[in-house]
């Protein structure tokens, strides 16, 4: 009997510390160096931006607009901290997340590097929808991140760079299953 609740016991510390790592690896970098001197923070919880979301969608009569507070809906917590210093979050923590990160199911979106500049989006996407969306800033004057958890659909993402390409002129906009294009003439 002892040993069953010995084993029991190891096997929920275990799936718990397992399932916490990913989204804990954004959040403890948050924490370590929100309160350092010349540290921006801010931090909105998912349940005001969905009540924000609500009431801006009733006032705005644009459709795209309205697309893409739908989209806002489904964003969870965000955390956004920024060094404008410089100074107070050393680069090496900086790689050390980066790695972390990219060992624990996080994917490159996108990689931006232009000199010292570096802008890195990460994803770390489950069953079709991206979990979490983090933005990793680093530049000669500080390093930064926003991240956002969330329940976004790839196939919204999708469709709003769709209607975004359609509005700039690159595209003749969103594609739904079962649309067809009409040939040019």
């Amino acid at each position: 009997m002892q040993r069953q609740i010995i084993a029991g016991i190891t096997c929920l510390f275990l799936l718990s510390s397992v399932a916490l790592t990913a989204q804990s690896l954004s959040s403890r970098f948050y924490q370590e160096y929100k309160r350092e001197e010349g540290v921006r923070n801010v931090k909105i919880p998912g349940w005001l931006l969905w009540v924000g979301g609500g009431l801006a969608y009733n006032s705005v009569k644009d459709e795209r607009i309205r697309e893409i507070i739908r989209l806002g809906k489904r964003v969870g917590t965000f955390r956004y901290l920024m060094d404008e210093t410089g100074t107070q979050i050393p680069t090496q923590a900086y790689a050390a997340l980066e790695q972390e990160l990219l060992n624990n199911k996080f994917e490159d979106l996108i990689l931006i590097r232009d000199g010292e500049e570096h802008v890195r989006v990460l994803i770390q996407e489950r069953n079709g929808r991206l979990k979490q969306i983090l933005l990793l800033l680093q530049g000669e004057d500080g390093v930064g991140m926003i991240s956002m958890r969330s329940r976004i659909r790839i196939q919204d993402l999708n469709h709003l760079i769709g209607m975004f390409m359609e509005k700039s002129g690159l595209s003749d906009g969103p594609r739904r299953k079962g649309r067809r294009r009409e040939p040019q003439a």
